[in-house]
């Protein structure tokens, strides 16, 4: 090789490695020898591989707005991948608005995979879409049950107890603001607070409950109502709820009580009946016995009723036994059992009382009766006396029942007395 062909091949060598240096590898640029800069080919080639190295740098990190304004094949070539990098960016940002109709076809291999990805999303919304068009038409065809409803319907969320959905007849049965109706919960209706665990502890027993009976409160005007409700799960909107219907039994639970009521009561006095008198107290007996507690009975009886009965006729003696009664049970405690066990016979239980007490107690009764003076309808007035019979628990009393008839018995050691009197029967009289 000639000395000449030997300098060609040397300079040419230089000037690859400091293309490779400056352009390729991205280092500094290297000083360009005085012998390169003489050959203006390579130092335009060099100037044009820096400029593009800028251009590619740019757009590597995302940056497409730079125009690229040399000329040349590699330029070129970077220009249409800087063109169709910009039109993929435009086709991305229409896939991100919905346009899944975009198709790529100038990208080689990349065009298969971004195809391909655009398809799944567009099958991936379809059936989203299928599914918010199918829980619409539950949304909808929910609407529609609850708005035809005649009677009260209420979807509430099961984690919270929070209303979600209410139709026309809840509005009005509980007195809600229908723009509102998010902001409350079942329990801000219910009287009893523990009335939705009740009911929650049998639907996660049963799957439903039909027919739970609770008081509940208006909203608006606090009015007391009975409600008569049935529920079980569903979901909506992929959250676990309850629909519930309430039925209005306001006026069925007014006649029950009315009813029960009219059982309690005696109808000529308005106090306890027999039945009932013995019922609770018998209840109270028991429990006082659990206790330890001490328990009293009064058994009284007005003296000479039948010459009441006799001088101002039945209803004379009507008008003495309600006055009686409104008499002690204006005297009487709110825990005492008062009630008309017969014709013109009472008794009195006394929970948490003593003997002792329980005496005080009948005699401040029959002192207070005896000075009093009972007005008639015809005009005409009497007074009259009781005796009474007090008797109070033993440990050999088997129920309420034994105690009671020693109260009996000391009614008739009161009447036997002469009438007028307390008496005690515990194997001896206390006056």
């Amino acid at each position: 090789m000639s000395k000449q062909d030997s300098d060609k091949f040397q300079l040419l060598d230089m000037a690859v490695k400091s293309l490779r240096e400056s352009v390729f590898e991205g280092r500094a640029a290297c000083e360009i020898t005085e012998e390169l800069k003489r050959h203006e080919g390579f130092r335009k080639l060099h100037d044009d591989l820096t400029h593009l190295q800028q251009f590619v740098l740019l757009m590597a990190n995302g940056d497409l707005s730079k125009d690229i304004y040399i000329k040349g094949y590699l330029a070129g070539a970077l220009k249409t991948l800087q063109a169709n990098l910009r039109h993929l960016t435009w086709q991305a940002q229409m896939i991100a608005e919905g346009d899944l109709t975009q198709r790529v076809d100038f990208m080689g291999d990349f065009s298969s995979a971004f195809n391909a990805m655009v398809e799944s999303l567009a099958e991936i919304i379809g059936e989203n879409k299928k599914v918010e068009q199918g829980l619409r038409s539950s949304e909808e065809s929910l609407r529609n049950l609850f708005e035809s409803a005649p009677f009260p319907m209420i979807v509430t969320s099961f984690a919270t107890g929070q209303i979600l959905f209410v139709n026309k007849p809840a509005v009005e049965f509980y007195e809600l603001d229908y723009q509102a109706v998010s902001t409350v919960k079942t329990t801000d209706l219910y009287v009893d607070s523990t009335a939705r665990q009740q009911m929650l502890a049998t639907l996660l027993g049963e799957g439903q409950f039909n027919g739970f009976e609770t008081q509940i409160r208006t909203r608006k005007t606090g009015q007391l109502k009975w409600a008569l409700i049935s529920a079980r799960f569903t979901q909506f909107w992929e959250e676990n709820c309850l629909i519930s219907t309430h039925i209005d039994i306001t006026e069925r639970k007014q006649i029950e009580e009315d009813l029960t009521r009219l059982a309690a009561i005696d109808e000529l006095t308005g106090i306890y009946n027999r039945r009932y008198f013995l019922q609770l107290a018998a209840t109270e007996w028991e429990r006082a016995c659990r206790y330890k507690r001490d328990i009293v009975v009064l058994v009284l009886d007005i003296d000479h009723f039948k010459v009441v009965n006799d001088t101002y006729g039945h209803p004379g003696g009507d008008q003495v036994l309600r006055a009686l009664a409104d008499s002690f049970s204006q005297m009487l405690r709110q825990q005492d059992v008062f009630g008309r066990i017969g014709g013109e016979e009472f008794a009195v239980l006394l929970p948490e009382t003593g003997v002792d007490a329980a005496l005080q107690v009948a005699e401040r009764l029959r002192v207070a009766l005896q000075q009093q003076t009972i007005q008639l309808e015809d005009g005409q007035s009497l007074s009259i006396t009781i005796s009474i019979g007090v008797a109070a628990t033993k440990d050999t009393d088997k129920n309420f029942g034994d105690m009671l008839t020693r109260a009996d018995k000391g009614l008739y050691l009161a009447k036997g007395s002469g009438r007028n009197c307390v008496k005690q029967y515990n194997d001896e009289a206390i006056a």
